[in-house]
């Protein structure tokens, strides 16, 4: 199962998936168009953590955004990378 997740053809899907939502970078900064770069350098290290199990997700970037009744709730956003691989 591991193996299937970590697959070319399943990590590039999953890239697709999350450039084309976009959205904000996490707590690392890294933005959905420097993803591309970031996963051709470091996506075989990653795809080894999982298999290994030793991937830790990063922490979780907590904005709050206004709700219609004047409000606000909390809204979190995890990095593009555990974007990817979620």
């Amino acid at each position: 199962m591991i193996k299937r997740l970590t697959s070319k053809k399943n990590l590039n899907y999953a890239y697709l998936q999350v450039y084309r939502n976009k959205g904000g970078a996490g707590v690392d900064g890294v933005s959905v168009m420097e993803l591309k770069s970031l996963l051709r350098t470091r996506a075989k290290r990653y795809t080894q953590k999982i298999e290994r199990e030793t991937y830790q997700v990063s922490p979780i970037l907590g904005i709050e955004i206004p709700k219609s009744n004047g409000k606000k709730r909390m809204l979190g956003i995890p990095t593009v990378v555990d974007r990817v691989f979620q």
